[in-house]
């Protein structure tokens, strides 16, 4: 069979050897809605004497539309067969197109043309195309050529043992080999391409914009992947067109071999649908798919998969009943005014273990307006008005829980949130005024602590004003006055026993103080240094406990050079920090004129009492631990940075975390290193993260990452692998550990392949096993 491929295109691959030296290669260009799975021809080819760049045709080489140019070493005419016949360095010029060949016959009466030996047409595009012999109309438009090749946008080349034009843009070819890959070396001579579509015949349908075949074999680096009896993908011009996507092939312990074979279809400009079949050996079907549509003040995007199935372990052992098993991750925005954003999420799943058993990808990114932590779902329906002074927002949330030990009962339905922001145009009192107001309803189907129902329902309303001023000294300090008034009105019902039930809570909250700093600037030879002490007071009316109050939102506190100077450092607004306290610290900045930059903080606050509620943190003792903070960037491809808790009795690092970036040449990595001796949820957290890519030739590298779970000995993710990449391929070989243990779900170890392929998308070729 390779024979029978290299005899017929011969003569059409030589021709386009011959152009290695006149082509320059560019990169190839992927396509935004790829469609299948590519793969490389049979070395047919090889070397054959250089020729001169192959020239577009003069844009004003004053020929017009309608004028013909012939001319060439010798020049017979045949008055009687009607015939001009040019031999030797013939070049015709005609309609935008240049024609070279070694020999040309017209016939003047037909306005057909015959060309033989290296023919060459030159597009006004750039676009090329070469034969052996190539009979053309009056314009050059259609025709048939023998051994045919031609070099397109986008780097595309094609070459066939016969080309027939039907009219100006279809085009069959039978025999042929499609690619987007380079076919010469950088010593310009001609080389198999890296991957390819051989096949018995392509058409090209320049109304569909897409590109057939029949018979066709995909080749990857010389070895053939994947048959098909038909085939089709968008051609170089084409934005969107419908077809097969790139399959996806996986063989693992849980899943058996996998097939998943994508189809787009493209229902109007405005809208297309994704549906993607996965064919499981050791497990039934799962029906994925994706619907888009774009109006005109927004968009949808809807991702779904549905199966009828049992659960599974990660060995493919079945369990549980047989039933209907589906998920949703939707979402849309919309904007019917320039003002006003309106839109939604929907995140469900029937069990939680769904995305992880069947390789489901891209699960717990940011949709809608709020956000909520991995491994946890949220719905949300919203509307938005923003202007340059004002903001106002509702929404309605629901949540689900997927970690070990989630019980969604537990979780509240947020129906409505409620926020709103003013700030006046004009100063109040020489300075700036921002009111604030927040409402909220919490209502819980089952107790949080019990899981026993009925769960509580709590609602609160919140009307706030911070007001501050700034004031620059003669001596250069800088002063910030502030105040801060703020009232909230609780209804919390359907409490456990052990609380108060039914009941309302109001409070009244406020705070005043300063924010002070005296910036010192200093010029060192090329680096500018900046010193600055940093101090601000808070005083506000000691208010605590708020027993009748349920903390929702503010259990989870984070103290470090982020709110260091705020003074409520609370995340949420059910807990106020109250008291008087001083953060103090200071900071010094510098810059290279080199570009180079570096910072530290050094700071911690002051409290005049203790505030126990603040437990899980220093905050609840009259002197925090110091916070540290640096950063470090010498030069652009390199940076690192620290940020610490230091015990203020002790001198022990309560909390620490180290990193670096670098991307230097071909190199590129990342380490993190993280150690939390406080954690709120009282457990000792300390783990390290690694990643690091080097490319040590130009086609090859090594990838690698890790993630060391220190606290608890164990490896949660490794991976490690080797690929190989050029201008239209990238194949990586990566073995991947994954340590942690989740319900029916052990550690296990797989191998995957993974092919990445130019103009037909990413081709997901795995193996894997335990």
């Amino acid at each position: 069979m390779v024979s029978v491929w290299k005899n017929g295109l011969l003569a059409g691959c030589t021709a386009l050897a011959l152009s290695c030296a006149a082509l320059s290669p560019s990169r190839a260009r992927a396509q935004s809605l790829p469609l299948s799975e590519p793969s490389p021809p049979t070395a047919a080819v090889l070397a054959a004497r250089a020729q001169g760049a192959p020239s577009a045709p003069s844009a004003d080489d004053l020929l017009g539309q309608s004028s013909f140019y012939l001319e060439a070493d010798t020049l017979i005419r045949d008055d009687k067969a009607h015939t001009w016949t040019a031999r030797g360095s013939v070049e015709a010029r005609y309609n935008g197109r240049t024609l070279r060949a070694n020999e040309m016959v017209y016939n003047a009466e037909t306005g057909v043309s015959t060309a033989r030996g290296n023919v060459q047409i030159v597009r006004a595009d750039g676009t090329t195309e070469y034969a052996r012999v190539m009979t053309l109309d009056k314009d050059f438009h259609t025709g048939v050529a023998v051994a045919f090749s031609a070099h397109l946008q986008s780097n595309i080349t094609v070459s066939a043992a016969e080309a027939i034009r039907r009219n100006q843009d279809a085009v069959e070819l039978n025999k042929a080999i499609f690619t987007p890959c380079n076919i010469c070396a950088q010593d310009q001579t001609p080389k198999e391409p890296t991957w390819s579509i051989q096949a018995s015949r392509m058409v090209q349908d320049p109304a569909r914009r897409l590109i057939y075949y029949h018979n066709a074999v995909i080749r990857v680096l010389g070895i053939p992947v994947m048959y098909t009896p038909v085939f089709w993908h968008p051609d170089p011009t084409a934005k969107r067109s419908s077809g097969f996507l790139a399959p996806n092939f996986i063989a693992n312990s849980t899943l058996g071999f996998s097939y998943t074979q994508p189809y787009l279809w493209v229902i109007s400009p405005s809208q297309d649908l994704v549906v993607a079949p996965q064919f499981n050996t050791k497990v039934n079907p799962l029906l994925q798919g994706e619907y888009r549509k774009r109006f005109y003040s927004g968009v949808i995007d809807a991702r779904f998969g549905y199966t009828y199935e049992q659960e599974f372990t990660n060995i493919g052992t079945r369990y549980d009943n047989l039933t209907s098993r589906s998920y949703v991750l939707a979402q849309g925005a919309f904007a019917p005014t320039a003002n006003w954003t309106l839109g939604f999420t929907a995140e469900r799943v029937t069990d939680p273990l769904m995305f992880q058993r069947y390789a489901i990808n891209n699960v717990y990114v940011p949709r809608g307006l709020y956000t909520t932590d991995n491994l946890r779902l949220i719905s949300q329906a919203y509307a938005v008005r923003q202007t340059d002074r004002s903001y106002f927002s509702i929404a309605t949330i629901s949540f689900q829980g997927l970690l070990p030990g989630d019980k969604n009962g537990t979780f509240p339905l947020v129906a409505p949130l409620i926020e709103g922001h003013y700030e006046p145009s004009r100063p109040v009192l020489g300075g700036t005024l921002e009111l604030t107001g927040d409402a909220v309803l919490l209502d819980r189907s089952r107790q949080v602590l019990t899981d026993q129902g009925p769960g509580n329902s709590d609602q609160r309303a919140t009307l706030s004003a911070d007001w501050s001023r700034n004031f620059i000294l003669p001596a250069g300090i800088r002063m910030r006055p502030f105040a801060n008034a703020r009232a909230d009105e609780y209804y919390v019902s359907n409490q456990s026993p052990t609380q108060l039930g039914d009941h309302t809570a109001a409070r009244a909250l406020g705070t005043i103080g300063i924010d002070a700093s005296w910036p010192f600037f200093k010029r060192q030879n090329d680096m500018s240094i900046v010193l600055e002490p940093l101090a601000q007071l808070a005083i506000s009316p000691n208010t605590r406990p708020y027993s009748n109050i349920p903390n929702e939102d503010s259990q989870t506190f984070l103290f470090d050079e982020t709110n260091l100077f705020e003074y409520n450092k609370s995340p949420g607004f059910d807990y106020y920090e109250s008291g008087q306290r001083l953060n103090v610290g200071g900071r010094a900045t510098f810059r290279l004129d080199s570009g180079g930059s570096g910072q530290i903080l050094v700071g911690e606050s002051l409290r005049a009492q203790p505030d126990p509620s603040l437990l899980g943190t220093s905050l609840n003792r009259t002197a925090s631990d110091w916070v540290v903070a640096a950063s470090l960037q010498p030069i652009s491809q390199f940076s690192a940075y620290t940020r610490a808790l230091v015990n203020q009795s002790t001198g022990a690092l309560d909390r620490i975390e180290v990193g670096a970036n670098a991307n230097v040449s071909r190199v590129s990595g990342f380490l993190r290193y993280l150690r939390d001796d406080i954690d709120i949820a009282g457990a000792r957290v300390e783990n390290m993260q690694g990643g690091l890519q080097v490319q040590f030739t130009q086609h090859w590298g090594i990838v690698t990452y890790a993630n060391w779970d220190i606290a608890s000995r164990v490896w949660p993710n490794q991976d490690a692998g080797i690929y190989y990449q050029d201008e239209c391929i990238r194949i990586t070989l990566l073995y991947q550990h994954n340590g942690t243990y989740n319900r029916a779900l052990t550690p296990t170890n797989q191998v995957l392949v993974r092919v990445t392929l130019p103009m037909l998308g990413v081709a997901g070729l795995q193996r894997s096993g335990l």
